[in-house]
């Protein structure tokens, strides 16, 4: 009889759960990334919002 590795997957879920939330565009799932994240990565981030918002409102004024 086979042993199942439980832990294998649990960890499988897991990234399976993360890929189908981060494909429906789950702001949360950012979040949860942006906490773990390093205070440099949290300056590009904000950086790059900051250009994706201003794009987008120059986007909807034509």
């Amino acid at each position: 009889m086979k042993k199942i590795n439980t832990a294998a997957m649990q960890e499988e879920m897991k990234a399976n759960e993360s890929y189908i939330r981060a494909m429906n565009g789950e702001v949360t799932l950012a979040a949860e990334i942006l906490d773990k994240a390093t205070p440099a990565a949290q300056e590009w981030l904000l950086a790059r919002l900051r250009e994706k918002i201003a794009h987008s409102h120059t986007r909807t004024r034509h």
